[in-house]
């Protein structure tokens, strides 16, 4: 069951959306359901990303929780590349974990590839420019009908916290143009404010 901030989240069509405030109110679980939006959709890609592989692995991380969703599903997973498969009527759809702990250095090779959508879990643990990068990768074959997205769910809490705040509370909801992979890019960016009231399916107490 969706919480309305939830529900919110995954209707949003625009290019970015970060999803903040207390821990509990359900971040990673919808960077995850919006991963899982359009694996139906043949070739479609999305990717996952937190800090450190402890964080991806541990019990409750993201990798744990897509297992209990997903396990006893069609969908098939592969441990080493820490990717689950979808079959659809085409070219299976995948949707892959990875972590940045080297930072940007080297990182090109792995953050190479094309995905329609990039969820950064506890986002204000990574510097702009770490952010930043990985728009590089967000991009679609011609003709997909998937709109590219690009989450984030973070506490206030971290050492990108100030560009966080700066990013998606002092600037706020609003139309922006800024380069992207070398190309100026004018889109929509929102701000779902995150509250512990606001998961009905935890104990607060």
């Amino acid at each position: 069951v969706r919480t309305e901030k939830q529900e919110a989240f995954l209707c949003l069509d625009c290019l970015e959306v970060f999803f903040g405030g207390a821990a509990g109110g359900s971040k990673s679980w919808s960077l995850l359901m919006g991963g899982l939006q359009y694996v139906d959709i043949p070739s479609y890609s999305a990717l996952l990303v937190r800090r450190t592989s402890n964080e991806l692995t541990n019990a409750g991380g993201l990798v744990d929780i897509s297992k209990e969703w997903l396990l006893g599903t069609d969908a098939l997973w592969n441990g080493s590349t820490k990717r689950w498969t979808f079959p659809t009527s085409g070219k299976p759809a995948i949707l892959e974990f990875a972590h940045y702990e080297t930072g940007i250095k080297g990182q090109q090779k792995k953050y190479g590839g094309q995905y329609q959508y990039i969820g950064v879990d506890e986002l204000t643990e990574f510097q702009e420019s770490e952010y930043r990068f990985l728009f590089r990768s967000l991009r679609r074959p011609e003709g997909m009908p998937v709109p590219l997205g690009m989450r984030s769910g973070s506490n206030p809490i971290g050492v990108g916290a100030p560009f966080v705040k700066q990013r998606f509370i002092v600037e706020g909801n609003r139309t922006v143009t800024e380069k992207i992979a070398d190309q100026m890019v004018t889109y929509e960016r929102r701000f779902i404010p995150a509250k512990l009231s606001d998961n009905p399916y935890i104990d607060a107490n």
